[in-house]
């Protein structure tokens, strides 16, 4: 196992030999690539796991080496908004981990800015220069996936604002008005714009946001059901349960229950 780590831990890359590996990683807060290559996958080419932040991500059994390259979400911070926004549609995929397949050359490309990118971590580069090149491999993979660069339209600038605002406010803050005042629009306009983007209204973005908090929660976290529904802003034990349910066909203790039998047959 090899961790290399910059600048407080907000870029980190590790190669591994075992899933068990992959739990002692810090996923939280952290956009995941987790590239494996065609002789763990049985597939003619590699594979790239694009995982957001904060989603439960536990790897299939068989996936038992690989390379995982971790940024936190504080980079985008630096960058333009219309990259930004490129890296939240690019790893955003509703319930789901996006997957993508590289061909020959867009591989061995994505791959000879991961080996720059591990020496000069190695080598103690300054900041400036890692960002750069954490940055030429998004925009690489990104091209990789054949999808147009973002617009700078305001309408693209205004989901970047909603998904910020999100991110900061979806515990405590689960109406539309909220928002929609926030970006200084309506909310019958915001909806219009996001549902145009996600396919999914305001209210179903929050929700989905909520629910893999949870999930997140129910994996990693000691805390028992009561407490992790306090923590979401959930009155009582019941109506979270209710909730979580509806949004995923299971309560929250058949979630943790699956959760944990997978892990102790990895």
């Amino acid at each position: 196992m090899l961790m290399k780590k910059a600048e407080d831990n907000l870029i980190f890359l590790h190669s591994f030999s075992s899933t068990r590996a992959m739990e002692a990683l810090p996923c939280e807060g952290f956009f995941l690539v987790h590239w494996i290559g065609d002789d763990q996958t049985g597939i003619d080419g590699d594979v790239l796991y694009l995982v957001p932040p904060y989603y439960v991500y536990h790897p299939d059994k068989a996936l038992q080496s690989g390379q995982v390259l971790g940024f936190s979400r504080e980079i985008l911070s630096l960058e333009p908004q219309e990259f930004s926004l490129d890296i939240f549609q690019l790893f955003r995929k509703q319930d789901a981990i996006a997957t993508l397949c590289p061909d020959a050359q867009n591989a061995a490309a994505l791959q000879n800015i991961l080996s720059i990118l591990s020496n000069e971590m190695a080598n103690g580069s300054n900041f400036l220069l890692l960002r750069t090149l954490l940055k030429a491999f998004l925009l690489k993979l990104i091209g990789s996936t054949s999808k147009p660069f973002t617009a700078p339209n305001i309408n693209e600038k205004r989901v970047h604002q909603f998904i910020s605002l999100l991110e900061k406010n979806y515990i405590t803050e689960r109406n539309v008005s909220f928002y929609a005042a926030s970006l200084n629009i309506s909310a019958k306009r915001l909806n219009q714009i996001l549902k145009r983007k996600y396919n999914r209204t305001i209210h179903q973005i929050i929700h989905d946001r909520l629910v893999r908090e949870a999930k997140h929660q129910l994996f990693v976290s000691k805390k028992n059901i009561k407490e992790i529904a306090f923590d979401l802003g959930f009155e009582d034990k019941s109506y979270f349960s209710r909730f979580f349910k509806k949004m995923t066909g299971q309560t929250p203790e058949a979630f943790k229950k699956g959760i944990d039998q997978k892990v102790f047959e990895t």
